[in-house]
């Protein structure tokens, strides 16, 4: 599963979510861990700074490391 700008997203990755679209239930952008990744519905789950778990679209997300 790749991120918006094509880099491998794996397990463990720190990433940038973006904004919340209406669909999202995160309240802001932040930067995140990635806690697991659902291929067949091209979605990542996020953990943010707080232990909050989110399932966002991949191809919305930046891996920064």
């Amino acid at each position: 599963m790749n991120d918006k700008h094509g880099k491998i997203i794996s397990v463990g990755n720190s990433v940038n979510v973006p904004d919340p679209n209406p669909t999202d239930i995160h309240h802001h952008g932040f930067v995140g861990t990635v806690a697991d990744l659902f291929p067949e519905k091209g979605t990542v789950v996020v953990e943010d700074q707080d232990s909050d778990f989110y399932e966002v679209e991949a191809d919305r997300l930046e891996v920064t490391q």
